[in-house]
């Protein structure tokens, strides 16, 4: 749905993760114990795979690009920045 790629696209965008970043993210919408909400998923990983950092996060379907952009401040305070700086090529 529209909500889960606004959250993922979020997400991705708050990080500066481009294509070759080791960032995923999955969205879900589904029905909650109060109403429909969207849960998001994201993972981000040394590129040799020996250091990951897996975080979620559920919100509200209309607050989708919030939630995208909270979980990533999340994943950078845990370190994902480091990790992800660890992916790029040295020039």
């Amino acid at each position: 749905t529209r909500c889960a790629v606004t959250a993922e696209r979020s997400l991705l965008r708050a990080l500066g993760a481009g294509c070759t970043a080791p960032v995923g993210a999955l969205a879900e919408y589904a029905e909650g114990d109060f109403g429909p909400e969207i849960w998001l998923r994201a993972v981000v990983a040394a590129p040799d795979g020996t250091w990951t950092i897996r975080l979620s996060m559920t919100g509200q379907p209309d607050a989708a690009e919030d939630v995208g952009r909270r979980l990533a401040e999340e994943l950078l305070t845990e370190g994902a920045g480091d990790l992800m700086l660890m992916s790029e090529p040295v020039a």
